[in-house]
């Protein structure tokens, strides 16, 4: 096993081992604190510290919110998931999956689903998985807050002859990429910490909670390390806890209204998300009413400004990540390249007529030219959607678009959206990971405010329903569509960093759904920082 034993723990351990005999779980106790006043090279600097590293690997977590994957409200504590609990699937960066629980699987229809269990997954309590398991835990994350809406077309979950059965509410041939939720033990899912199957179980030795690796899984051999450690910092303290060695992984995001910003000795990777940020269009305004213009205004927005200054992000002009294994840049074949906007403006009646270094479009119905003047809502209790904002009038501002913030409460901002009170509004949706857009482009979806297109409801009917065979045409007619008439303005997917000290962690490649992918190619070294 790749597990580097610290001596001081090995040496407690050793010295309780009597007491571990007899049922005894042993507190081990945290080595004394090292001091060392070197020079740290840090990403952006270098700067002088006490060096307290305390040689033991340890995430942050909130123990008051609980380690049940389908109740905690804490972002780190659905983190640390993975660690604990695994999913019939598990979805890879390029939002495609590889089988975890599940051995194999079938449908005909797309609309109901066979499923075969993996022999011989051992949960952490010594019993073995069943398909009895599988369905109970499908069934409880179907009506969670935390997989409600991602399993909301599943029916039902039950089991035939030893195999699990899914019935969905339409056809949907791409739900493995749903299915990488927690299975746990049944009867268990209620616990505060269930019963699951995943590389480390959960062991609380009163003062000291942590993660021990798992003998009992199957990739037990190759994990990086035998405890990680759990422990609670919130705000400054946990940049602080972060700098001085006492916690050594972290997730932030730009995005967050909390965001923490942490630098120094450290080494970053970044984490792809399903989430969208985007303008909503209302067409009933003059000037957005015609889609050529629609495409033309989209050009001119500054996406790289947006993601790199603003908020970690990747571009995008579609609602699909760029990263997504299906897509392709002949999505959108609509774009106009900035060396060709001058003359698209010209094409569309969109110029400066009146020379006073603002655009005006011809309002050829009327016969009349039309100042440009735009309302962007935005709800104002976000600091990063208000600076994204701000920074996207000013920049449309610079090519002649005149377009007004207005900071909303978020009950203001939800109602002007229900009452189309707004030319844009700044709006941000998390999207499942098949990008499935009925919530967000189908009419009575919970995050569409009154669009209506029957064509367009048509097409995301037919990629959800699409085969792999099918994939490429179904995606193509689809997105192809939206970056032609542009329902809402694509902006980019949000990116969240992961944050180590330099030369602790190797191997890390995080995906959309779990920091710890392929944790078995992980080195972790505590004695580095």
């Amino acid at each position: 096993m790749k597990i580097k034993r610290i001596a001081l723990i090995l040496a407690l351990a050793m010295l309780i081992g009597s007491l571990s005999a007899c049922g005894y779980e042993p507190r081990v106790e945290t080595p004394e604190p090292e001091k060392d006043d070197s020079q740290v090279s840090g990403t952006d600097s270098v700067y002088t510290r006490s060096h307290y590293a305390d040689k033991i690997f340890s995430l942050n977590c909130d123990l008051k919110s609980g380690l049940n994957p389908y109740e905690t409200t804490s972002t780190a504590n659905m983190d640390i998931a993975p660690l604990l609990y695994e999913g019939l699937f598990e979805l890879k960066d390029d939002f495609s999956f590889e089988n975890r629980l599940c051995e194999a699987f079938y449908t005909n229809d797309g609309k109901t689903y066979k499923f075969d269990i993996r022999k011989g997954v051992m949960f952490h309590d010594g019993s073995e998985l069943t398909p009895e398991d599988v369905a109970a835990s499908i069934e409880l994350a179907r009506v969670s807050g935390n997989y409600a809406d991602r399993l909301s077309i599943i029916t039902a979950a039950y089991v035939i002859e030893g195999s699990v059965y899914m019935e969905l509410t339409r056809p949907n041939y791409n739900l493995p990429l749903l299915l990488d939720v927690p299975i746990v033990k049944a009867g268990s899912g209620e616990d505060a910490v269930p019963v699951g199957t995943g590389p480390y179980h959960y062991v609380d030795a009163g003062e000291y909670k942590y993660l021990k690796a798992f003998d009992g899984h199957r990739d037990f051999a190759g994990l990086p390390i035998e405890r990680i450690y759990l422990k609670e910092y919130s705000g400054g303290e946990l940049i602080t806890a972060f700098d001085s060695g006492l916690i050594d992984l972290v997730t932030t995001s730009k995005a967050d209204i909390n965001y923490l910003e942490f630098s120094g000795n450290t080494e970053s990777r970044q984490k792809d998300t399903t989430i969208l940020y985007f303008l909503g269009v209302n067409d009933q305004n003059k000037f957005l009413s015609d889609k050529n213009r629609r495409v033309l205004f989209s050009s001119m927005i500054d996406r790289e400004l947006l993601s790199k200054d603003v908020i970690t992000a990747v571009p995008t002009t579609i609602p699909l990540h760029p990263s997504a294994y299906f897509c392709s840049v002949e999505y959108d074949p609509f774009s106009i390249r900035e060396q060709e906007l001058e003359a698209a403006g010209i094409q569309y009646l969109v110029e400066d007529y009146d020379a006073d270094g603002m655009l005006e479009f011809m309002d050829l119905d009327a016969g009349t030219v039309e100042e440009i003047s735009l309302k962007l809502v935005v709800n104002k209790e976000n600091p990063t959607k208000l600076e994204a904002a701000h920074a996207l009038s000013e920049s449309l501002g610079e090519r002649g678009i005149s377009v007004t913030v207005t900071e909303l409460s978020w009950s203001s901002y939800i109602r002007a959206l229900k009452n189309k009170d707004y030319d844009l509004y700044y709006g941000e949706v998390m999207l499942t990971a098949d990008f499935d857009l009925t919530q967000l482009l189908c009419y009575g979806g919970n995050a569409n405010y009154g669009l209506y297109d029957p064509k367009l409801q048509s097409l995301i009917y037919d990629f959800n329903s699409s085969g792999s065979e099918s994939k490429q045409d179904a995606a193509a007619a689809l997105y192809g569509y939206i970056a032609e008439n542009l329902p809402i303005i694509s902006l980019m997917f949000e990116i969240e960093t992961v944050y180590t000290h330099r030369e602790t962690v190797s191997g890390m490649a995080p995906a959309a759904h779990n920091i710890f992918s392929d944790i078995t190619a992980w080195s972790i070294d505590v004695e580095s920082f």
